[in-house]
């Protein structure tokens, strides 16, 4: 959380963990948990990705060498990523405004 605080309230990098630690200390389980979903979600959601077009693709474009099917695999898991990682970062920009707002009310 501390890499927000940076960017939000304009601290520095020792400031910025204090401040991180103040605002999740009574809610560290809930943290450590959202973060956890977060990852969990975000990694079945690139996999499947992965595993449909990458299981999909050898039957779709036959003619094909092996080679170029990998590259093929690799580039749709970093856009799989790419569309993914929004998602990710809207998240936990919200659970840190969430922490923000229990915590000063």
């Amino acid at each position: 959380m501390s890499d927000i605080a940076i960017m939000v309230e304009g601290t520095g990098p020792i400031e910025s963990l204090h401040r991180s630690w103040d605002l999740s200390r009574s809610f560290v389980l809930r943290t450590v948990g959202y973060l956890l979903l977060l990852s969990v979600i975000s990694g079945v959601i690139t996999g499947l990705l992965n595993v449909f077009l990458g299981f999909g693709l050898p039957d779709l474009l036959p003619n094909l060498d092996q080679e170029l099917l990998d590259g093929l695999n690799g580039s749709i898991g970093i856009l799989a990523l790419i569309f993914v990682a929004p998602f990710y970062t809207t998240a936990y920009v919200l659970y840190y405004f969430d922490l923000r707002v229990r915590k000063e009310k």
